[in-house]
Protein backbone atom coordinates (compact mmCIF):
# COMPACT_ATOMS: atom_id res chain seq x y z
CA UNK A 1 0.00 0.00 0.00
CA UNK A 2 1.75 3.35 -1.19
CA UNK A 3 2.63 5.77 1.65
CA UNK A 4 1.72 8.83 3.20
CA UNK A 5 1.76 11.80 0.91
CA UNK A 6 2.84 15.03 2.72
CA UNK A 7 1.96 18.28 1.19
CA UNK A 8 0.70 20.17 -1.57
CA UNK A 9 1.19 18.68 -4.99
CA UNK A 10 3.26 19.73 -8.52
CA UNK A 11 5.93 19.79 -11.04
CA UNK A 12 8.40 21.91 -12.28
CA UNK A 13 9.36 19.69 -15.57
CA UNK A 14 9.80 23.03 -17.55
CA UNK A 15 11.67 23.40 -21.15
CA UNK A 16 11.92 25.69 -23.78
CA UNK A 17 8.07 27.28 -25.07
CA UNK A 18 6.24 24.58 -27.54
CA UNK A 19 4.71 26.37 -30.42
CA UNK A 20 1.28 28.32 -29.79
CA UNK A 21 -1.29 26.37 -30.96
CA UNK A 22 -4.69 28.29 -31.36
CA UNK A 23 -7.13 25.55 -32.68
CA UNK A 24 -7.00 21.90 -32.63
CA UNK A 25 -4.06 19.78 -34.39
CA UNK A 26 -4.18 18.92 -37.98
CA UNK A 27 -5.15 15.14 -37.95
CA UNK A 28 -2.09 14.34 -39.18
CA UNK A 29 -0.51 15.72 -35.92
CA UNK A 30 -2.91 14.15 -33.59
CA UNK A 31 -2.00 10.97 -32.19
CA UNK A 32 -4.25 7.97 -33.64
CA UNK A 33 -4.71 3.62 -33.34
CA UNK A 34 -3.00 1.49 -35.75
CA UNK A 35 -6.24 -0.57 -35.34
CA UNK A 36 -9.25 -0.53 -37.07
CA UNK A 37 -11.27 2.68 -36.74
CA UNK A 38 -15.16 2.42 -37.01
CA UNK A 39 -16.27 5.94 -37.34
CA UNK A 40 -16.84 9.11 -34.94
CA UNK A 41 -19.08 9.55 -32.15
CA UNK A 42 -20.00 13.49 -30.98
CA UNK A 43 -21.34 13.08 -27.34
CA UNK A 44 -22.15 15.98 -26.13
CA UNK A 45 -19.07 18.74 -26.37
CA UNK A 46 -17.46 16.07 -27.03
CA UNK A 47 -15.53 14.27 -30.51
CA UNK A 48 -15.00 10.95 -30.10
CA UNK A 49 -12.57 8.38 -32.67
CA UNK A 50 -14.17 4.89 -32.09
CA UNK A 51 -12.36 1.71 -32.84
CA UNK A 52 -13.23 -1.79 -31.88
CA UNK A 53 -12.06 -2.11 -28.62
CA UNK A 54 -11.57 1.31 -27.11
CA UNK A 55 -12.59 4.99 -27.80
CA UNK A 56 -10.17 8.23 -28.04
CA UNK A 57 -10.99 11.47 -27.37
CA UNK A 58 -10.55 14.03 -30.06
CA UNK A 59 -11.23 17.54 -28.95
CA UNK A 60 -14.11 19.06 -26.79
CA UNK A 61 -15.89 22.27 -27.95
CA UNK A 62 -14.01 25.13 -26.50
CA UNK A 63 -16.00 28.05 -25.00
CA UNK A 64 -19.01 26.97 -24.22
CA UNK A 65 -18.37 24.70 -20.78
CA UNK A 66 -16.26 25.17 -18.25
CA UNK A 67 -16.76 21.51 -16.59
CA UNK A 68 -16.21 18.77 -18.07
CA UNK A 69 -16.67 15.22 -16.99
CA UNK A 70 -15.05 13.03 -20.12
CA UNK A 71 -17.97 9.85 -20.21
CA UNK A 72 -16.15 6.24 -19.90
CA UNK A 73 -17.57 4.47 -22.25
CA UNK A 74 -18.51 5.51 -25.88
CA UNK A 75 -20.33 2.68 -27.74
CA UNK A 76 -20.36 0.09 -25.14
CA UNK A 77 -16.59 0.57 -25.67
CA UNK A 78 -13.66 2.64 -23.35
CA UNK A 79 -12.55 5.86 -23.55
CA UNK A 80 -8.91 5.02 -23.04
CA UNK A 81 -6.87 8.43 -24.76
CA UNK A 82 -7.34 11.86 -24.65
CA UNK A 83 -5.28 13.05 -27.72
CA UNK A 84 -3.08 15.54 -28.47
CA UNK A 85 -4.26 19.18 -27.82
CA UNK A 86 -7.98 17.56 -26.99
CA UNK A 87 -8.77 20.39 -24.80
CA UNK A 88 -5.94 23.18 -25.68
CA UNK A 89 -6.50 27.12 -25.19
CA UNK A 90 -9.86 26.10 -23.59
CA UNK A 91 -9.70 29.22 -21.61
CA UNK A 92 -12.59 29.25 -19.95
CA UNK A 93 -12.46 25.74 -19.17
CA UNK A 94 -12.56 25.55 -14.72
CA UNK A 95 -12.61 21.22 -14.19
CA UNK A 96 -12.07 18.21 -16.03
CA UNK A 97 -13.21 14.93 -14.25
CA UNK A 98 -11.06 11.84 -16.39
CA UNK A 99 -12.87 8.73 -16.11
CA UNK A 100 -10.49 5.51 -14.61
CA UNK A 101 -10.35 3.75 -17.88
CA UNK A 102 -8.26 6.48 -19.36
CA UNK A 103 -4.03 5.53 -19.85
CA UNK A 104 -2.48 8.12 -22.04
CA UNK A 105 -2.81 11.94 -21.47
CA UNK A 106 -1.57 13.14 -24.89
CA UNK A 107 0.68 16.01 -26.28
CA UNK A 108 -0.55 19.69 -25.19
CA UNK A 109 -3.67 17.86 -24.20
CA UNK A 110 -4.85 20.36 -21.68
CA UNK A 111 -2.42 23.59 -22.62
CA UNK A 112 -3.28 26.96 -22.02
CA UNK A 113 -6.28 25.99 -20.00
CA UNK A 114 -7.47 27.66 -16.81
CA UNK A 115 -7.73 24.21 -15.31
CA UNK A 116 -6.93 24.97 -10.72
CA UNK A 117 -7.00 20.78 -9.49
CA UNK A 118 -7.46 18.29 -11.81
CA UNK A 119 -7.45 14.32 -10.87
CA UNK A 120 -5.59 12.05 -12.29
CA UNK A 121 -6.42 8.24 -11.92
CA UNK A 122 -5.01 5.57 -11.15
CA UNK A 123 -5.41 4.23 -14.63
CA UNK A 124 -3.42 6.66 -16.44
CA UNK A 125 0.16 5.29 -17.72
CA UNK A 126 1.18 8.33 -19.49
CA UNK A 127 1.78 12.33 -19.38
CA UNK A 128 2.64 13.59 -23.09
CA UNK A 129 4.97 16.29 -23.83
CA UNK A 130 3.52 19.54 -22.76
CA UNK A 131 0.33 17.87 -21.76
CA UNK A 132 -0.09 20.96 -19.21
CA UNK A 133 1.54 23.40 -20.51
CA UNK A 134 0.64 27.56 -19.71
CA UNK A 135 -2.10 26.24 -17.36
CA UNK A 136 -0.97 29.52 -15.45
CA UNK A 137 -3.68 28.91 -12.98
CA UNK A 138 -2.60 25.14 -11.89
CA UNK A 139 -1.67 25.28 -8.29
CA UNK A 140 -0.73 21.68 -7.86
CA UNK A 141 -1.27 18.32 -9.05
CA UNK A 142 -0.41 14.71 -7.89
CA UNK A 143 0.82 11.96 -10.42
CA UNK A 144 -0.18 8.34 -8.90
CA UNK A 145 1.99 5.56 -8.92
CA UNK A 146 0.36 4.05 -12.43
CA UNK A 147 2.37 6.67 -14.29
CA UNK A 148 5.50 5.40 -16.10
CA UNK A 149 6.69 8.20 -18.14
CA UNK A 150 6.11 12.28 -18.14
CA UNK A 151 6.74 14.66 -21.02
CA UNK A 152 9.14 17.05 -21.10
CA UNK A 153 7.57 20.22 -20.75
CA UNK A 154 4.54 18.80 -19.45
CA UNK A 155 3.94 21.73 -16.65
CA UNK A 156 5.99 24.64 -18.82
CA UNK A 157 4.26 28.22 -18.00
CA UNK A 158 2.22 26.85 -15.25
CA UNK A 159 2.90 30.19 -13.45
CA UNK A 160 0.98 29.59 -10.42
CA UNK A 161 2.18 25.98 -9.67
CA UNK A 162 3.27 25.83 -6.41
CA UNK A 163 4.00 21.82 -5.95
CA UNK A 164 3.80 18.02 -7.66
CA UNK A 165 3.43 14.76 -5.76
CA UNK A 166 4.88 12.13 -7.96
CA UNK A 167 3.93 8.86 -6.52
CA UNK A 168 6.14 6.35 -8.71
CA UNK A 169 9.39 6.17 -7.72
CA UNK A 170 11.11 5.15 -11.14
CA UNK A 171 8.24 7.26 -12.92
CA UNK A 172 10.62 8.80 -16.23
CA UNK A 173 11.10 11.94 -15.91
CA UNK A 174 12.00 13.72 -19.35
CA UNK A 175 14.17 16.33 -19.47
CA UNK A 176 13.44 19.57 -20.58
CA UNK A 177 15.08 20.69 -24.03
CA UNK A 178 18.15 22.33 -24.69
CA UNK A 179 17.93 25.93 -25.22
CA UNK A 180 19.85 29.15 -25.99
CA UNK A 181 19.16 31.28 -23.19
CA UNK A 182 20.93 34.82 -22.61
CA UNK A 183 23.53 33.14 -24.96
CA UNK A 184 24.10 30.19 -22.90
CA UNK A 185 23.70 26.73 -23.87
CA UNK A 186 21.92 25.31 -21.67
CA UNK A 187 18.84 23.16 -20.05
CA UNK A 188 16.61 26.17 -19.64
CA UNK A 189 14.11 24.52 -16.92
CA UNK A 190 12.19 28.00 -16.17
CA UNK A 191 8.53 28.94 -16.54
CA UNK A 192 9.34 32.25 -18.53
CA UNK A 193 12.25 33.88 -19.27
CA UNK A 194 13.43 35.19 -15.44
CA UNK A 195 10.99 33.55 -13.87
CA UNK A 196 12.04 30.17 -12.15
CA UNK A 197 10.06 27.78 -10.61
CA UNK A 198 9.60 28.24 -6.55
CA UNK A 199 7.45 25.15 -5.66
CA UNK A 200 7.95 22.07 -4.17
CA UNK A 201 8.45 18.04 -5.35
CA UNK A 202 7.26 15.53 -3.55
CA UNK A 203 8.61 12.39 -3.82
CA UNK A 204 10.14 8.89 -2.44
CA UNK A 205 13.37 9.16 -1.00
CA UNK A 206 16.44 7.99 -4.04
CA UNK A 207 13.56 8.64 -6.28
CA UNK A 208 13.99 9.67 -9.80
CA UNK A 209 11.77 12.57 -8.31
CA UNK A 210 14.20 13.32 -6.31
CA UNK A 211 17.27 13.24 -8.62
CA UNK A 212 15.28 15.30 -11.30
CA UNK A 213 14.73 18.37 -7.76
CA UNK A 214 18.24 17.67 -7.34
CA UNK A 215 19.99 18.45 -11.20
CA UNK A 216 17.75 21.81 -11.78
CA UNK A 217 18.02 22.67 -7.88
CA UNK A 218 14.18 22.60 -7.04
CA UNK A 219 12.80 21.94 -3.44
CA UNK A 220 12.34 18.67 -2.38
CA UNK A 221 10.67 16.71 0.21
CA UNK A 222 10.65 12.79 0.84
CA UNK A 223 7.35 11.38 1.70
CA UNK A 224 6.98 9.19 4.54
CA UNK A 225 7.41 5.33 3.99
CA UNK A 226 4.91 4.02 6.75
CA UNK A 227 1.62 2.59 4.79
CA UNK A 228 -1.24 5.04 4.69
CA UNK A 229 -4.90 4.42 5.15
CA UNK A 230 -6.39 4.38 1.26
CA UNK A 231 -10.11 4.17 2.87
CA UNK A 232 -12.62 6.16 0.93
CA UNK A 233 -13.25 9.22 3.33
CA UNK A 234 -10.96 8.94 5.88
CA UNK A 235 -9.38 12.91 4.96
CA UNK A 236 -6.85 12.80 8.31
CA UNK A 237 -5.56 9.68 7.49
CA UNK A 238 -6.56 7.53 10.53
CA UNK A 239 -7.95 4.84 9.30
CA UNK A 240 -11.51 5.58 10.44
CA UNK A 241 -14.06 7.60 8.68
CA UNK A 242 -15.63 9.99 10.94
CA UNK A 243 -17.28 13.91 11.99
CA UNK A 244 -13.44 14.74 11.85
CA UNK A 245 -12.84 13.82 8.51
CA UNK A 246 -15.97 16.01 6.98
CA UNK A 247 -14.58 18.80 9.57
CA UNK A 248 -10.59 18.94 7.90
CA UNK A 249 -12.70 18.59 4.40
CA UNK A 250 -14.54 21.45 5.47
CA UNK A 251 -11.68 23.24 6.51
CA UNK A 252 -9.96 22.56 3.38
CA UNK A 253 -13.05 24.19 1.17
CA UNK A 254 -13.07 27.36 3.29
CA UNK A 255 -10.12 27.91 4.39
CA UNK A 256 -7.52 26.58 1.89
CA UNK A 257 -4.49 29.04 2.72
CA UNK A 258 -4.16 26.48 6.29
CA UNK A 259 -5.49 23.53 5.56
CA UNK A 260 -5.15 23.16 1.35
CA UNK A 261 -2.31 20.61 0.94
CA UNK A 262 1.16 21.84 1.74
CA UNK A 263 0.04 25.33 3.45
CA UNK A 264 1.39 24.03 6.98
CA UNK A 265 1.58 21.31 9.11
CA UNK A 266 -2.61 21.00 10.03
CA UNK A 267 -2.61 20.72 5.86
CA UNK A 268 -4.69 17.77 4.26
CA UNK A 269 -2.47 15.53 2.51
CA UNK A 270 -2.92 14.56 -1.20
CA UNK A 271 -3.68 10.83 -0.21
CA UNK A 272 -5.83 12.18 2.37
CA UNK A 273 -7.56 14.74 -0.41
CA UNK A 274 -7.82 11.44 -2.68
CA UNK A 275 -9.81 9.47 0.05
CA UNK A 276 -12.03 12.37 0.98
CA UNK A 277 -12.82 13.72 -2.57
CA UNK A 278 -16.12 11.32 -2.73
CA UNK A 279 -18.67 13.10 -4.67
CA UNK A 280 -17.78 12.28 -7.98
CA UNK A 281 -16.20 15.90 -8.54
CA UNK A 282 -13.05 17.61 -8.93
CA UNK A 283 -11.55 19.20 -5.42
CA UNK A 284 -12.98 19.03 -2.24
CA UNK A 285 -15.71 21.21 -1.49
CA UNK A 286 -19.09 20.93 1.66
CA UNK A 287 -20.45 18.32 -0.74
CA UNK A 288 -17.66 15.76 0.15
CA UNK A 289 -18.42 16.75 4.30
CA UNK A 290 -21.66 16.02 3.68
CA UNK A 291 -20.98 12.61 1.94
CA UNK A 292 -19.20 11.72 4.40
CA UNK A 293 -21.24 12.75 7.78
CA UNK A 294 -24.56 10.87 6.20
CA UNK A 295 -22.13 7.87 5.87
CA UNK A 296 -21.01 8.14 9.36
CA UNK A 297 -24.90 8.77 10.27
CA UNK A 298 -25.95 5.69 8.09
CA UNK A 299 -27.97 7.72 6.30
CA UNK A 300 -25.83 6.37 2.91
CA UNK A 301 -24.14 2.65 2.46
CA UNK A 302 -21.43 3.46 0.71
CA UNK A 303 -18.82 6.43 -0.60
Amino acid sequence: MKKLIAGVLALCIIGGAMPLVNNYAPESAITASAEERFGEEIIDYFRFAVYSDHAELVECAKGEKVDFIIPSEVNSVPVTIIRDHAFDYCTDLNSVIIPDTVTSIGNGAFMGTSLKLITIPDSVKKIGIGAFEECSSLESITIPDSVTSIGNSAFSGCTSLESITILNPDCKIYDSRKTIYNGIDEYRFNIYEGIYFNGTIYGYANSTAQAYAEKYDCKFEALADEPTSTIKGDANLDSNVNIADAVLVMQVATNPDKYAQGKSDVSITAQGEINADVDGKAGLTNSDALLIQQFKLGLINKL
